[in-house]
């Protein structure tokens, strides 16, 4: 190996500064200029906009990867149904039955139906009174053998 290529060899460490290995000499103090190492067909004020290619090529990636949209789709496909159940549920009206035995327990739960209605007009109250303890107690299971 001549002086010129061990010149060479060790520019090119020094340009990456990376330390030249064994055998490779270098000029003292030489450092390589920036301006010497780019590009001579690249234009310097565009060398910095190299990352919208870069963007657009991951973007391309992602699109046409048959995971990624399946995974997307689904996600949103689920999110979309959350919402739609929420907006269902939260429509709903709400009907509580009371079953009383006295007229003055009728008196009681006709105003606690009133004010509950009051505050939230989806919910009401429905007051029945029955005979005896046993009839209610069916009314509110759904047994029909004491009613």
């Amino acid at each position: 190996m001549n002086s010129a290529d061990s010149r060479r060899g060790a520019s090119r460490y020094l340009d990456d500064e990376l330390t030249a290995p064994e055998g490779a000499t270098a000029t003292e103090g030489s450092r390589a200029d920036p301006a010497d190492r780019a590009d001579p067909g690249v234009d310097p004020r565009r060398a910095g906009l190299a990352w919208p290619v870069v963007a657009a090529r991951e973007i391309h990636v992602r699109l046409t990867d048959r995971n990624f949209l399946i995974s997307t789709l689904s996600t949103i496909l689920l999110m979309l149904i959350a919402f739609g159940a929420q907006g269902l549920l939260a429509n709903r009206s709400t009907e509580h039955v009371l079953v009383v035995t006295s007229a003055q327990a009728q008196t009681v739960a006709d105003q606690v139906g009133t004010r509950v209605h009051a505050e939230d007009d989806k919910t009401s109250v429905v007051v029945r009174q029955v005979a005896d303890a046993q009839a209610a107690e069916a009314a509110v299971t759904g047994d029909s053998r004491h009613a």
